[in-house]
């Protein structure tokens, strides 16, 4: 018997070991392979997600005439005080859309109420389907001093029953003399009953004996619990509706270029109930005409 391999079956031993070796490295070099690194992402660096912008579905500024583009349609304005001297009159060569704005020119403050301000009033006709609902409004402002404060105000009226008066918070924040500031009322539930908004703007004179020139632009009455940027009316969505009140006397022509002054509202209508109702903001005149519900 012989003992011992052949040379032949060496041979074959040494070839199946060799590609066994061969096999075992490839799988050793494919195991030791690291999956190539994920990039690196930076963090946000306010991960917070804003709130949603609370715009109407379809916004639709509610003021038919928002820009005095051509007339002063459906505009008014009121005087407080007697002795507040006040020329009210459309400018038709400035303004911050367009090329026209509002215009008191404050003549005379001197002996006027610390409580004295001049109004630019627009009133809307209000639907019964926005009762329960928010509405938001915003104007564009210009004055010559921050002697002169603007203010934008909205009220609420049945008839002529003042519902609730709501002015914006902080009117003086950030004013620049000879430069536009925009104003927002937001968010603000319409009172049951409302039959008129009456929009404001109102210049009130923060320090005695103050004059110069206060401008309004680019009025803006939606529905919504935001008050998105200046919206053209696409149509005429509330026809001016006759005011009601002595508060506010019906749109007359007013752009007259001398001084005049608005007669004071008769004891009637300028009671403690209007008081009452003006105590929701220190800088607000009482609102003439006006009777608590």
């Amino acid at each position: 018997m012989r003992r011992g391999f052949s040379i032949q079956q060496v041979a074959i031993w040494g070839i199946c070991l060799a590609l066994l070796a061969g096999t075992i490295a490839t799988f050793a070099e494919l195991a030791g392979r690291s999956a190539p690194a994920a990039p690196v992402v930076a963090a946000p660096a306010n991960p917070t997600r804003p709130a949603p912008v609370r715009f109407a579905e379809t916004r639709q500024n509610l003021i038919a005439n928002p820009s005095v583009e051509v007339d002063l349609t459906g505009w008014s304005s009121f005087t407080s005080d007697q002795e507040l001297t006040v020329n009210y009159r459309r400018d038709d060569r400035f303004g911050s859309h367009g090329a026209a704005s509002l215009r008191q020119d404050i003549v005379n403050s001197l002996n006027a109420s610390p409580r004295a301000a001049a109004y630019w009033i627009y009133p809307v006709a209000a639907d019964p389907s926005w009762w329960g609902r928010s509405v938001s409004a915003s104007m564009d402002a210009r004055t010559t001093t921050t002697d002169l404060v603007p203010m934008l105000v909205l009220e609420f009226w049945q008839d002529d029953t003042l519902l609730a008066v709501e002015p914006e918070s902080d009117p003086a924040a950030g004013l620049t003399p000879n430069a536009w500031s925009r104003h927002r009322i937001e968010g603000v539930a319409v009172p049951e009953g409302t039959t008129q908004i009456r929009v404001i703007g109102l210049t009130h004179v923060e320090q005695p004996s103050a004059v110069g020139v206060m401008w309004f632009d680019a009025f803006v009455l939606e529905l919504g619990d935001v008050a998105g940027p200046y919206l053209e009316p696409i149509a005429s969505p509330a026809a001016p509706s006759p005011v009601a009140s002595p508060a506010t006397p019906e749109p007359s022509p007013i752009a007259l270029p001398t001084a005049t002054r608005t007669a004071a509202p008769t004891p009637s209508a300028t009671g403690d109930a209007a008081l009452r109702h003006a105590e929701t903001s220190p800088t607000i005149p009482p609102p003439p005409g006006a009777r608590c519900a």
